[in-house]
């Protein structure tokens, strides 16, 4: 992710990196304003103390891991309710009840010679299954934000910044 070096410079932005596995700087802290700045490809936002994201913005990230399981089950809501209760039901509340853990579910892979996986495409008819391999998938952890409430700390600004970088669009 890029942001302009120009716009760095303007405010004294100090660029890093969310997680020591990135690849490239999307955060960082303006001693000279006191704020923390978070961007994507498309988008930049700052925040200083009593800054805050409403509810439906980019980047908002709710208190609670009960509110973060509905938020995310209702984004699927609009393609039906059986979709949006499989998402719902793929989250986990983390231990520490500091976020959640979502875990997309199994992928079955067909163990089978290409000849036999071309007749059953072509006539799945005359088996009743093909041998598959189940294969978990690693899970997602999203962290808890603030919700729409201020922040009160420089610890909370990198809170909203981290997850502007990581959720806006």
């Amino acid at each position: 992710m890029h942001i302009d070096a120009d716009f760095i410079a303007e405010h004294g932005i100090v660029p890093q990196r969310k997680k020591d596995t990135d690849t490239y700087d999307s955060i960082g802290f303006s001693e000279l304003e006191q704020r923390w700045y978070g961007w994507t490809y498309h988008l930049s936002a700052g925040f200083g103390i009593g800054d805050s994201i409403p509810k439906g913005y980019s980047g908002y990230l709710a208190s609670t891991p009960e509110e973060m399981i509905d938020d995310y089950s209702n984004f699927f809501a609009d393609i039906s309710e059986e979709v949006a209760a499989k998402y719902r039901n793929s989250c986990t509340v983390l231990p520490d009840r500091s976020g959640i853990i979502i875990f997309p579910g199994h992928l079955l892979l067909p163990i089978v010679e290409e000849e036999e996986l071309l007749n059953w495409l072509d006539d799945p008819s005359g088996y009743t299954s093909l041998p598959t391999l189940d294969v978990s998938s690693q899970g997602q952890i999203k962290k808890c934000g603030l919700g729409s409430r201020p922040a009160t700390t420089l610890q909370e600004c990198y809170t909203l910044a981290y997850g502007f970088a990581c959720e806006a669009y």
